[in-house]
Order: C-alpha cells, then sequence, then structure tokens
C-alpha cells in the first residue's frame, strides 16, 4: 500500500541522485544500482542524507543497508508516509 505517489517520488530522488557531483549520469533509472550511477557508499549516504532533510524523514541502519536499487529507495518512501 503506497501512502504516496511513487511517481512523484522518484523524480524528487532522481534529481538530487543527477545533482551529486559522483553521479556518473543525469539518467536515473529505478532499477539502477548505486554503483551503476557512480556512487559509492558515502556517496550514497551523502545521497539519502539529503533525501532525509528534504522529507525530514530519518533512514534506520537497517533500512540503508537494505537500499540497492534507487527504486528501493523511492518505493520505502511512497509506502511509509504521506507525502504532500
Amino acid at each position: 500500500m503506497y501512502y504516496s505517489n511513487p511517481e512523484e517520488i522518484a523524480k524528487i530522488v532522481a534529481l538530487f541522485i543527477s545533482l551529486h557531483d559522483d553521479a556518473s549520469t543525469t539518467s536515473i533509472k529505478l532499477n539502477q544500482t548505486f554503483d551503476e550511477i557512480g556512487l559509492d557508499d558515502f556517496g550514497k549516504m551523502d545521497i539519502l542524507h539529503s533525501i532525509e532533510q528534504e522529507f525530514d524523514y530519518e533512514f534506520t541502519e537497517l533500512e540503508i543497508e537494505r537500499f540497492r536499487t534507487v527504486g528501493d529507495v523511492v518505493d520505502h518512501l511512497a509506502k511509509s508516509f504521506y507525502i504532500h
């Protein structure tokens, strides 16, 4: 069950990723891993921190470990709370 529109969240998450200095592409797909985008663990953490600030939400360490693809993050956010 989604509380928020995954397409809207995907746009925001993709924007954060594409603006990151280490991202090797600006064309972000949901099935891409952070490695495929050119982000190491530090880059991934930087992106997730920016997303936390944008949505006033804090990921747990377990959630962060489970995020393998961009879609994992989008899906988690869309199912976690309502974003207006």
